[in-house]
Parts: C-alpha cells; structure tokens; sequence
C-alpha cells in the first residue's frame, strides 16, 4: 500500500510542477509581462555589472570586425541585444546609454565645483575615469563627443 500511494504521488508531483510551469510561461507572451521582465532583468544586470562587462565585450568585437553571428556565440548575446547595442553606439557615438548618463552626473559635480574624491563617489567612478571625462569635455569645450557630432 505506501509503495503505490509512493507511486502515485512519484508520478503526479512531476505532472503538477509542469502544468503550473506551462500556466507560468503564458503569461510571458503578453506585452506588459515581458517588458517588466526584461527591465527587472537588465536593472540587474547593470548593478551586478554584466550588462556593462557584456556591452564592452560586444563594443570590442564590433571595432575588431567580428561577425553578428561570431558576436552572439562568443559575447553570449541575443541578436536582439546586439541590435540595440549597435543602436546605442550609433545614437550616442561610440558610447553606451549607461555611460553617458554616469558621464553627466561626472560634468554636473564638475559644474559644482564639487571636489574629486566627492565625484569619485557620488558618481560611482574611478580617478582614472574621472580624468578621462576632464579631458573629453576639454577637447569638446564642456561638452561631449556625442552631443557635438552633428555639429
């Protein structure tokens, strides 16, 4: 008797997980459920720092010439994601959506006259990094390369 209810309970726990499972995956399909999805996803990718590791990566093997189809096997991308990268450095010139909005923040403390250690960590940077950003907005007159390119 407890080998059979073993039995039956062995056979039906599988066929429970995986409807509930299938009922799960519906959902995903409709536009609102996947858009959340996916922006709870890439918020954490970008704290954890996958986004930024994987887009460098993908950037690096663009400049080198690589395929779309070598790209997404060795960057571990979508083409969908590559896609948008590839948007992302053509709209803000070579750089990425992320960067510049941390490049902003770096140029407001600036304008502030906010001391460096103070922008180090307000804007969650390196010295070197900040160092870089001076000297950009030098070569541009306070400005950057994107916001001067179609100029």
């Amino acid at each position: 008797m407890k080998q059979t209810l073993f039995f039956i309970a062995f056979i039906s726990l599988p066929l429970l997980l995986g409807l509930v499972k299938e009922k799960q995956d519906a959902c995903l399909p409709c536009k609102e459920c996947y858009d959340i999805a996916w922006d709870d996803g890439y918020e954490l990718g970008l704290a954890t720092g996958e986004i930024r590791e994987r887009y460098s990566i993908v950037r690096t093997l663009l400049k080198m010439g690589k395929t779309d189809k070598e790209i997404v096997q060795m960057a571990t991308t979508s083409y969908v994601e590559l896609k948008d990268i590839k948007n992302q450095l053509k709209e803000y010139n070579g750089f990425f959506e992320f960067e510049v909005t941390r490049f902003e923040l770096i140029r407001t403390l600036l304008i502030e006259g906010k001391s460096d250690d103070e922008i180090v960590q307000k804007a969650h940077t390196s010295f070197y990094e900040l160092e870089q950003v001076k000297k950009r907005l030098k070569q541009y007159n306070g400005k950057f390369k994107w916001e001067v390119r179609g100029q």
